[in-house]
């Protein structure tokens, strides 16, 4: 009976997706008004009169969309294209830790009924939800039986699709907000997640703050700083040393905090792998160095040195400018995607070796 009853819920699902014609020709983005966006550089949001036209930009392949969606309260009359999501969500699977901790702040936390990873989300509110696994393989059974309206994910290159989650029939949004190519820009994503869940004043009342506030700072920091420290980031990982590239948001955030970053001028947007001889070579004489990491306990310059003779060749080791965030209790995955202006600050006062009242990282000690 239990599996007779899924394929019910799955077949009803299906079948008022169609209905709401998914895959037909649009004509609506003739007649809508198209959402400034100042930063966002892969999303299109247009309004209609009963509804709204969303385009993400796939990330990988130029002039290509990713995904179109249609929100609105009720299927919307005549031929438009797109995946209906009918708004606001009430019941969504959230797959990462940055966009629960978004809907908590924006007043919509009764619309997530259930979250992937949940051990590694600190927010305290998300504990008494349902764990739908892992994000790569979650928990299909359990997802069926919430019931999910919406299911929330991060697309990644070349994935092969989503699985068994394609198969539900409940709209997947693909959250491609980390391959935007500034942290304002990714950011500002949240207007459209905001408008997912009912909260669209909220959203745009909150990106305005922290626009202003990163804006700010970010000018302040580059007519104030006396030098420009040049900054390294992260640590050999198994074979490689993986370094965010200089279009992604981190990347240019060095740069908007006054520092300089050996790949700047990287045209790629995600992370790339380096051997420890090559980061030697660009990164020798480092000011400073920012290391992110998860364990029980904080890293030691001694346990650095002892886990890879190399690392104390940088001068930054030498001159003891290390800094640590350990993500098993610093909530920095779960608030630096949406409230990057916290994450410059600590940067700011990083560069400026200032290294009291930081947020998310402190000095490594030996």
């Amino acid at each position: 009976m239990r599996l007779f009853s899924r394929h019910i819920y799955i077949g009803v699902v299906l079948a008022c997706l169609f209905s709401c014609g998914q895959g037909g020709k649009t004509t609506a983005t003739s007649d809508g008004d198209t959402l400034k966006l100042r930063h966002a550089k892969l999303l299109q949001i247009v309004k209609h009169k009963d509804y709204c036209e969303v385009s993400v930009a796939d990330p990988w392949k130029n002039d290509a969309i990713l995904h179109k969606y249609i929100l609105a309260e009720k299927c919307p009359d005549g031929d438009v294209e797109g995946t209906f999501v009918k708004t606001p969500l009430q019941r969504t699977i959230v797959f990462t830790a940055a966009h629960c901790g978004l809907f908590g702040e924006l007043g919509a936390k009764t619309a997530v009924a259930g979250v992937c990873d949940k051990q590694y989300i600190m927010a305290g509110w998300v504990r008494g939800l349902p764990d739908c696994g892992n994000a790569m393989n979650p928990n299909i059974e359990r997802i069926i039986t919430l019931k999910p309206d919406g299911i929330l994910l991060s697309p990644f290159q070349n994935s092969g699709g989503y699985g068994k989650v394609e198969q539900l029939g409940v709209p997947i949004i693909e959250a491609a907000d980390y391959m935007e190519t500034s942290a304002l820009g990714r950011a500002e994503w949240m207007l459209f997640y905001g408008m997912l869940v009912g909260k669209e004043k909220e959203a745009r009342k909150m990106f305005d703050e922290i626009e202003e506030n990163y804006s700010q700072m970010s000018k302040e920091a580059k007519m104030c700083s006396q030098k420009t420290p040049l900054v390294m980031v992260d640590m050999k990982q198994s074979s490689s040393w993986y370094v965010p590239g200089g279009k992604s948001t981190l990347g240019k955030m060095i740069l908007d905090a006054g520092g300089s970053y050996a790949f700047a001028d990287d045209n790629r947007s995600g992370s790339i792998p380096l051997s420890i001889e090559t980061m030697l070579e660009l990164n020798h004489d480092a000011d400073v160095w920012l290391i992110k990491y998860n364990a029980g306990t904080d890293i030691s310059l001694h346990q650095l040195s002892s886990d890879n003779q190399s690392y104390s060749k940088f001068k930054a080791f030498k001159d003891g400018n290390v800094y640590g965030c350990n993500t098993q209790y610093v909530p920095f995955y779960e608030e630096v995607p949406f409230h990057p202006d916290r994450l410059l600050k600590d940067y700011i006062r990083m560069f400026n070796n200032k290294s009291d009242s930081l947020r998310y990282y402190k000095c490594v000690g030996l």
